[in-house]
């Protein structure tokens, strides 16, 4: 019988077994260690040109296992934790480095927009909001406004007052020099928002007596709008929702809702020309306030100390 040759130099025992293993792990090392290099220029690279992935950490920051993950261009606010709505680890406040913008994490899910009780809110129907995103805590202030704008066209001055005497083109231009991906919110996006889960005319329940809480209208204003947060926030941690300055959307304004409107994710109509406003403002009755309340005007309108907006910043491959 024929013996095997690398029985007579040993290295079929115990040794050779030790021998191949550590070959083996040799290789594995090598393999992950050229992988990863590759990853990482890769990532220098997206970095470089302002292109990094939603989550992805600076190179540079160590990401741990309980790491918050945040959008390119953002940080965590100090003390915040993980959204609370989903295990996604997503921070659930973040801060917009260009701007100083808070942004509040708001999750994925669906709610019944407008009220069949007022003719340009009919009629009520289901909307379902299918991706995650971010939405300024507060209106946008004067302060966040000159970090990106040469000029200040408030009527009512205040570093954090709500910028006002804003139109809608203006409120695109500014976000387009801001990076980051920031945007408008579509109005069904901001009404969701503003409802936080509830199905009430305000997200405090149905009594416009305790608009004075939660926002500025004609009871408490007295005749100007005044500096963002001081009053309650709703549901998910959002101020100012109700009164303070009408809100400029990314829709188009049409009167009511037709019956072929989309159920997910609408982006309202194609015509006509005017742009949607939300929330109402201090020069409102607490009425004009409630959370379907809608109103519109022209994008080059400017409504004298009566308009600002808010921000949004999509997650996910979703963005207008």
């Amino acid at each position: 019988m024929e013996n095997n040759p690398l029985e007579k130099t040993g290295r079929c025992g115990p040794g050779a077994a030790a021998f191949t293993a550590a070959a083996l792990i040799a290789a594995l090392v090598l393999g992950a260690s050229l992988l990863y290099r590759q990853a990482r220029a890769e990532r220098e690279v997206r970095q470089a040109a302002g292109q990094a992935k939603d989550g992805e950490a600076p190179l540079g920051q160590t990401k741990g296992a309980s790491a918050l993950r945040v959008p390119p261009g953002f940080r965590a606010r100090e003390g915040t934790i993980a959204e609370p709505y989903s295990r996604t680890g997503w921070a659930n406040e973040v801060i917009h480095e260009k701007t100083l913008i808070e942004m509040v994490f708001v999750p994925a899910g669906d709610f019944k927009m407008g009220a069949d009780e007022f003719p340009d809110e009919r009629p009520a129907h289901w909307v379902k909001i299918t991706r995650p995103f971010y939405m300024g805590k507060y209106e946008v202030t004067q302060d966040q406004w000159q970090r990106i704008m040469p000029d200040n066209p408030s009527h009512f001055k205040g570093k954090q007052n709500p910028v006002d005497t804003v139109s809608w083109n203006d409120c695109r231009e500014f976000l387009a020099k801001t990076a980051g991906g920031l945007s408008l919110p579509t109005e069904a996006e901001w009404e969701y928002a503003c409802r936080a889960g509830t199905k009430t005319r305000f997200s405090f329940g149905d009594d416009e007596n305790k608009m004075a809480d939660y926002g500025w209208c004609t009871i408490n204003s007295k005749n100007s709008p005044h500096v963002v947060g001081q009053k309650k926030p709703n549901a998910w941690g959002l101020y100012d929702m109700h009164g303070n300055l009408w809100e400029w959307c990314l829709d188009r304004y049409p009167s009511g809702y037709g019956s072929n409107t989309p159920i997910e994710d609408p982006q309202g109509p194609s015509a006509p020309l005017g742009r949607i406003l939300r929330g109402g403002c201090w020069f409102n009755n607490a009425i004009d306030c409630r959370s379907s309340f809608r109103f519109g005007n022209g994008p080059g309108h400017h409504d004298f100390g009566l308009c600002g907006f808010r921000v949004v910043r999509r997650l996910g491959k979703f963005a207008l």
